[in-house]
């Protein structure tokens, strides 16, 4: 399928703007079914503490990344009225703008997956594989 210049220019406005109103923590992995369901797992107690100080860390960097977000989406509106309307278009500008867009996106992409991994080193083998079966799509 190939876009005309005009409907590439609509496509990508359209989608930055929807894409602008998204809140940072609408950014999950769908590789892991959310809020899965640890007590099949049979957790001793030291897993449990341990899972409580991983979350506990999450819920800062999160927060920590949220509002970072929030400070750049301004700079990041002023940014695409500048591709928008900068004439002929640059499919080189679009790019540096959509790459730094999504970069933030990246960033609790990446948080999200750390925080997989981490509870994952806390399970057994057993439980680690039981995990895989349940949570991992």
């Amino acid at each position: 399928m190939k876009f005309s210049s005009l409907s590439f220019i609509k496509y990508t406005a359209a989608t930055a703007l929807c894409t602008l109103s998204l809140h940072a923590s609408a950014v999950v992995l769908s590789d892991f079914y959310p809020n899965c369901d640890m007590r099949s797992l049979s957790l001793d107690e030291s897993q449990q503490k341990a899972l409580l100080q991983i979350r506990n860390a999450h819920k800062k960097n999160i927060e920590r990344v949220k509002i970072r977000n929030r400070n750049a989406n301004f700079s990041r509106k002023q940014e695409l009225i500048k591709v928008l309307s900068t004439v002929p278009f640059s499919k080189h500008e679009a790019r540096r703008y959509l790459q730094k867009r999504y970069d933030s996106d990246m960033d609790l992409a990446v948080e999200e997956l750390s925080v997989q991994h981490k509870i994952f080193q806390v399970l057994t083998h057993e439980q680690q594989e039981k995990w895989l079966a349940n949570c991992a799509r």
